[in-house]
C-alpha cells in the first residue's frame, strides 16, 4: 500500500465569501479520498466582518470531523493547497 499523500488545506471555511463557498466542495471531494491526510488551516480574513453572519454554504457534517482537520500534524505536509483572494 502506498504512503498517505499529507495535504495541508489554506483557505476560509468560515463565512460568506464565495471561495468559502468553492472551497468547502472541494473539501467534501478530498475528504471522499482514503490516500489523503488533510489538515486544514484558517486564513485570516481580507477585512473585519468577513467571517460574521450568515455563511453562504453547507455543513461539512459532523463538527468533530471539521475539528479533527484543524489539528496541526507533527509532519511536515507533501502539498499546501490554498485557497484564497489575493
Amino acid at each position: 500500500m502506498a504512503k498517505p499523500l499529507h495535504v495541508r488545506t489554506e483557505a476560509w471555511l468560515r463565512g460568506s465569501h464565495s471561495f468559502a463557498l468553492v472551497y468547502r466542495f472541494q473539501l467534501q471531494a478530498l475528504l471522499k479520498e482514503s490516500d489523503l491526510r488533510i489538515h486544514h488551516q484558517e486564513q485570516p480574513p481580507l477585512h473585519p466582518g468577513q467571517h460574521d453572519g450568515v455563511d453562504a454554504g453547507f455543513s461539512l457534517g459532523s463538527l468533530e470531523q471539521v475539528e479533527a482537520l484543524l489539528v496541526a500534524p507533527s509532519y511536515p505536509p507533501d502539498v499546501i493547497y490554498r485557497l484564497v483572494s489575493p
